[in-house]
């Protein structure tokens, strides 16, 4: 019978919000199997960071039903206990889904039913996961918003192992994999802040960004070579550059980003809105055409809309609605985004 690690785990007051499925307008991103597929990659930013603070970043796509028992993002192990694994927990302590988590030193940690959310990050929707170290403190987001903290049990845990390679969307020390796409895989030497993961999740950063130690993009698009954006060189679909079983393969079926330092100056931009959460007020940033914005309550009912003509910031007054967790739709001529949104007390 196969033994697990130790479980550290809390329920805390998440917030989570679901990234809009598209089909991307770059090159491709891989598409993972669920049974062997992985991306081999350099090891080198763990192993530089060992017992240091960290912050790792993914952006996934899949279904909960398709997962085996724990679906794994990344993860640099050898032997079980040593090293580090960014990965999806698999149901446990009562939770209804799949837990965003972290392995370190063999503990894992998490937070149950992803918090009094109680949602999935594998329900189909592109979603933006990570998890910063600052000193003992391990902080866990989900698309851009901090599902809370936990304090790392062990003395001098690090998360550097003996091996010289890194494997995204499997573990090679167990049977795990993930089914979907991965992309944006990024890896920082330092926590980053909650302003810095929100403004910076929805697009491509520069890989000279400061302490960005590693950055996969996997916008590759095709063969058998995946790009370090940030410490150069390249890592290798499946276990060799030569075509085999274990490589995923490239789709267009992906997750849209905006690469920071080209906008479209001329073009209307992405509907949002913040803060996210709110105690009432929120501000709708102009996106250059008139944009619609439903607030939807937990039985699809449209309890507020407002309307902006896109040319200046426009400000919305929720505090009629109870607090709680809505829908939010924003729509313009060119798209619509729907997004989940805290009206907090």
């Amino acid at each position: 019978m196969r033994s697990f690690p130790p479980l550290l785990s809390f329920l805390c007051v998440p917030f989570i919000l679901s990234g809009t499925q598209v089909i991307a307008q770059g090159q491709g991103c891989p598409r993972f199997d669920g049974v062997d597929d992985r991306i081999t990659v350099s090891n080198t930013a763990l192993n530089t960071i060992g017992a240091g603070d960290f912050t790792v970043e993914a952006w996934i796509r899949g279904l909960e039903a398709d997962q085996g028992q724990h679906a794994r993002i990344l993860s640099n192990r050898v032997v079980a206990g040593q090293g580090f694994i960014f990965f999806l927990h698999g149901y446990w302590g009562g939770s209804q889904y799949m837990m965003v988590s972290v392995q370190i030193d063999g503990f894992n940690y998490l937070h149950v039913n992803n918090g009094t959310y109680a949602a999935s990050v594998l329900d189909g929707n592109c979603h933006h996961i990570a998890c910063s170290r600052s000193g003992n403190t391990l902080t866990f987001y989900a698309d851009g918003m901090p599902l809370g903290t936990r304090l790392i049990q062990t003395s001098n845990p690090t998360v550097a192992s003996t091996s010289a390679s890194l494997t995204i969307g499997r573990d090679v020390v167990d049977a795990y994999s993930f089914d979907g796409n991965i992309t944006e895989v990024r890896i920082w030497d330092h926590a980053r802040s909650d302003a810095d993961i929100l403004q910076d999740m929805n697009q491509n950063v520069p890989g000279s960004s400061p302490g960005l130690l590693s950055y996969w993009r996997l916008d590759d698009g095709g063969g058998q070579s995946v790009a370090d954006a940030a410490a150069g060189g390249a890592g290798t679909m499946g276990h060799t550059m030569a075509i085999e079983p274990q490589d995923p393969t490239w789709t267009t079926d992906c997750c849209s980003f905006t690469t920071v330092g080209l906008p479209d100056v001329n073009g209307p931009s992405e509907p949002g809105l913040y803060p996210n959460p709110t105690e009432g007020i929120v501000f709708i940033p102009p996106t250059g055409v008139a944009t619609r914005v439903q607030v939807m309550d937990a039985s699809g009912r449209i309890a507020l809309e407002h309307h902006t003509n896109g040319s200046v910031q426009s400000e919305m007054n929720l505090t009629s609605l109870a607090p709680g967790a809505y829908l939010v739709v924003l729509s313009t001529e060119h798209m619509t985004r729907s997004l989940r949104m805290l009206r907090s007390r």
